[in-house]
């Protein structure tokens, strides 16, 4: 039947449309991260990890798919390193792909991609928590204040490590599955579902905000379950994870083996290893202290992770959870933003605690305040629930505003008060008055929609805008303008010596650089494409860090031809090129090329390790090796001498022509790992570990091509796994739409 309407008559509001929904939350994301989106002056890459860590991995995967190759390892840092097995480089998240997919600019990724990237990120976490709101049966008016509530306030807003970032974004699809789980709606179908979101948090590359959502995810199926006696959630949990498992396999499996093959530096001098716990002293060092629970209100009053909603977001959300506490939802989301906050505070509970000696991983992730990106993602859901509630329940809300009220006049009068006790005279340079004037706001937009006086959309629209503004006054403070040479010096640095990196690679036969870490603090390597000895990495394969690079027989054993720095030192005394910046390149001439040959085998002392033998015997590193498995068999040849020539050297693939005058040892100064194999001649061969850490190849007399390449078993293994969720999922999906269909 067609809708009547009648002349005169007020229609009712219809609340926003699909497209307006989506169009106005973008419009508020992109509007709030103007300084990305409208401008080219700011940056978020502030930070020393951003710029000197995450940007240069950015830099060097990017490089690495414009040139067709999948980058698995990285070359550049510490004698090359594991690229996916660090984890944090998110070599498998598919968003990253997009970044690097992007044109570069002289061969670097531009500041404008990204910008974009940051700001993507920002929208997926909104538009997510959006989704969730929707299956939470809210209005499309209170979903958009979820998602933008959710990806602006707190540790999300505040937070510029992209890698956890990505990991963090995807807590609202997983509880939306777990939610649908819980409530038995197509239990199979969700739990394979939800499985695949959780895979792609564990694929952003840091297993902070993962292993966080793993508890909370698992904690709300298991109280579930063993509650309602429905063993059917657990089958369903477990597929849940097993899902999660095979989808994040292509990141899980190389990070695991690299984990049991090196050691972390965790905020201590010595580093550990993957079978020693974090100390528990230093997850209460990165805890949540009962003084930052004032930042939850209060912007800026936090040590580390933000808690930080918001007077008119904490005000929603306790009403929300008042107002509909008898949804089983807002029970649980209520239960995750408490023991989410109860467990970032460490031994304020006994939560954490337990959790941290009980459950597996739990103590990898040393920074346990982190986890009140949970709290925010559930405050923002229970803030929107009381969005649409503002009008059934009308003394709740009439006590809300005038709560918001008394909060705003206590900040006034002790901002008055502060004011005239220090002689202040003015008071809008504090920023804990925008506080109140939101609260103000809030309270006003509280009252006029009690009484009718706005239609619900119209308030959901008005409390984003005042959560903008809100989030405006924690969260956009580390995007400092370009002109600022203090905040932007890290990342200004970086093209400082473009000139002294287009020297070093010109050089022939691939030699090996190390920098002054004082005068060169970023990834120099990595973000330039040049052979290092070092780089800003936080964590490292066992054996380099056993190799005694920092002596000079060390370094001129391992091919580390050329240092950076303002002044000789070591072997490094001849002065071959004067940078732009002031810093010289100068040159060792004894250093050893990148491969060699050797014709004798060196046996290992009982006792000794790596540093200590190549110690030893540093006088005959051009002429003998050790290794770590039973001796080969190579013969001596005097007069007969043997010429070894790297072809070329890829991040993944070293060809060497080795013309050998009897049976020998070819030896690459790259660091051995598992993954790594050797052929002669397209014939496989073993790949052995030379003097604790390098790689060698037993090669007989004449000329021959060796080729190492970089073919890890757990990268291949994880890419079927993943591969094969996805395919699985993809056809759930399928299925479930054909039915749909022909319901219809």
């Amino acid at each position: 039947m067609a809708e009547i309407h009648h002349p005169g008559r007020i229609q009712p509001p219809r609340g926003l449309s699909p497209l307006a929904a989506a169009l106005f939350l973008i419009a508020l994301i992109c509007g709030f991260y103007w300084k990305l989106t409208l401008s080219s002056k700011f940056t978020w890459l502030t930070g020393a990890d951003t710029t000197s860590q995450v940007l240069p991995w950015l830099q060097l995967q990017a490089r690495e798919l414009h040139s067709g190759r999948i980058p698995l390892w990285d070359p550049y840092s510490w004698l090359g390193q594991p690229l996916i097995g660090q984890a944090q480089p998110g070599v498998a998240y598919p968003l990253n792909w997009l970044l690097y997919a992007m044109p570069l600019r002289d061969g670097f990724i531009k500041t404008g991609w990204l910008n974009w990237y940051f700001v993507v990120i920002h929208l997926m976490a909104a538009w997510f928590a959006y989704l969730l709101a929707r299956d939470l049966r809210l209005s499309r008016a209170a979903a958009v204040f979820a998602g933008s509530a959710f990806t602006l306030l707190g540790w999300m807003g505040e937070t510029e490590w992209p890698q956890m970032l990505n990991g963090a974004v995807w807590a609202p699809l997983v509880l939306l599955f777990v939610f649908r789980i819980c409530r038995g709606v197509r239990i199979w179908h969700s739990a394979l579902y939800g499985g695949i979101a959780l895979g792609m948090s564990w694929l952003s590359g840091h297993h902070q905000a993962p292993i966080f959502l793993s508890l909370a995810a698992g904690s709300i199926l298991a109280w579930n379950a063993l509650t309602r006696k429905h063993w059917k959630l657990l089958a369903a949990s477990a597929l849940l994870f097993v899902a999660a498992l095979c989808a994040g396999a292509v990141q899980i499996l190389p990070a695991y083996e690299y984990g049991k093959h090196s050691v972390r530096w965790v905020g201590r001098p010595d580093p550990i290893g993957w079978d020693q716990k974090v100390p528990w002293h230093l997850h209460r060092e990165w805890r949540t202290s009962p003084a930052d629970l004032l930042g939850i209100v209060l912007p800026g009053m936090h040590t580390h992770a933000s808690p930080y909603l918001g007077a008119a977001t904490l005000t929603l959300a306790l009403l929300g959870f008042w107002t509909c506490r008898r949804r089983r939802e807002a029970r649980w989301l209520a239960s995750i933003a408490a023991a989410a906050l109860l467990f970032s505070m460490v031994d304020s509970s006994p939560l954490h605690g337990i959790l941290y000696s009980l459950v597996p991983l739990v103590e990898k992730a040393r920074n346990p305040s982190a986890a009140v990106y949970l709290t925010g993602l559930a405050a923002a859901l229970l803030a929107a629930m009381a969005l649409d509630r503002l009008r059934r329940d009308a003394a709740s809300t009439a006590r809300a505003a005038k709560l918001l009220c008394w909060f705003a006049c206590a900040i006034f009068a002790l901002r008055a008060g502060w004011a005239i006790v220090n002689d202040v005279k003015g008071l809008g340079s504090d920023r804990v008055l925008v506080n109140a004037l939101c609260a103000l706001a809030l309270a006003l937009l509280l009252s006029t929609a009690r009484r009718r006086a706005v239609s619900l959309t119209a308030a959901a629209v008005c409390a984003c805008l005042i959560v903008s503004v809100e989030a405006s006054n924690e969260n956009s403070y580390f995007m400092p303008a370009l002109t600022e040479e203090d905040r932007v010096a890290p990342l200004t640095a970086l093209s400082e010596h473009n000139d002294i990196a287009d020297f070093l690679r010109a050089q022939p036969g691939f030699p090996r650089t190390v920098t002054n870490e004082d005068e060169i603090r970023y990834n120099f390597g990595a973000w330039h494409g040049v052979h290092s000895s070092a780089g800003y990495l936080a964590s490292l394969t066992r054996n380099a860090t056993q190799m005694g690079l920092e002596s000079s027989e060390g370094q001129r054993l391992r091919g580390i031809a050329f240092a950076v720095r303002t002044q000789p030192a070591g072997n490094h005394t001849e002065l071959v090129f004067t940078g732009k910046s002031g810093l010289n390149v100068f040159r060792d001439p004894s250093a050893l090329p990148r491969a060699f040959a050797v014709h004798e085998i060196l046996h290992w002392l009982p006792g000794h390790n790596a540093m200590m033998m190549n110690d030893h015997f540093k006088d005959r590193f051009g002429h003998a090796a050790f290794v770590d498995s039973p001796a080969p068999t190579v013969e001596a040849c005097p007069g007969r001498p043997s010429h070894i020539r790297i072809l070329s050297h890829l991040p993944s693939q070293v060809r060497i022509h080795a013309d050998m005058g009897c049976r020998g040892l070819v030896i690459l100064s790259d660091t051995f790992f598992p993954g790594w194999k050797a052929s002669i001649d397209g014939v496989e061969t073993p790949i052995l570990q030379a003097h604790g850490g390098l790689r060698a190849a037993v090669v007989p007399q004449g000329k021959h091509d060796v080729v190492m390449a970089y073919r890890p078993l757990s990268v291949i293994s994880g890419a079927f796994l993943s591969l094969a969720a996805l395919l699985c999922a993809a056809v759930f999906a399928l299925r479930g739409l054909g039915e749909r269909r022909s319901k219809q």
